[in-house]
C-alpha cells in the first residue's frame, strides 16, 4: 500500500498553491436501462483543485489486449465523501481511485492513489446553460450576458 509522503527535512509541506489542476470526482450510479435492468453510469460528485504526480507505469493485459497503466498520486483538499472505487476525470483522462486512506480531521489535504483507465468514458456533465452545475469557474467568474 502506498502511503502519503512524510513531511520532514527533505520535503516541503503542501500548500493550496500547489493544487494546479481542476478535476471532477465521479461516483458510480445505477440507472434504469429501459429493458427492466440497470446500467452503470457515472455522475459528478464534486469538482476540486488537485496536484497530480505520476508515480509508476506498467503494461497490463485485459481480455487479451495489452494496455499501458499509469499510477498517479492525487493530492486535494480533504473530502470524507471520496472513497476507493470512485474515479477522477482529469481533462480527457479518467483515473480510477484505487486507494483513499482515511484522513484525520486535523489534516487539510488528502492523498489518493489512482490508475489510468483508457477504456473509460467520461460522465456527461451539463453546463451552466442547461441548468447544471457551473463548477468552480462559474463561482469565480459568472457567465457573461450577451449585449442586447
Amino acid at each position: 500500500m502506498l502511503r502519503p509522503p512524510k513531511f520532514g527535512a527533505k520535503s516541503k509541506p503542501i500548500s493550496a498553491g500547489d493544487l494546479t489542476e481542476i478535476v471532477s470526482i465521479e461516483a458510480e450510479t445505477l440507472a434504469a436501462d429501459g429493458y427492466g435492468g440497470r446500467a452503470r453510469t457515472w455522475a459528478q460528485l464534486t469538482r476540486a483543485w488537485a496536484k497530480i504526480a505520476p508515480i509508476a507505469a506498467r503494461e497490463a493485459v485485459d481480455d487479451g489486449a495489452e494496455r499501458h497503466v499509469a499510477t498517479y498520486r492525487v493530492t486535494l483538499h480533504r473530502n470524507t465523501s471520496i472513497t476507493a472505487g470512485m474515479r477522477i476525470a482529469w481533462g480527457a483522462m479518467i483515473l480510477d481511485i484505487v486507494e483513499a486512506p482515511p484522513v484525520p480531521a486535523s489534516q487539510l489535504f488528502m492523498v489518493l492513489v489512482a490508475e489510468s483507465n483508457p477504456n473509460a468514458v467520461p460522465a456527461e456533465v451539463p453546463d451552466a446553460g442547461e441548468g447544471g452545475p457551473v463548477g468552480i469557474w462559474g463561482l469565480i467568474f459568472p457567465p457573461m450576458q450577451e449585449a442586447a
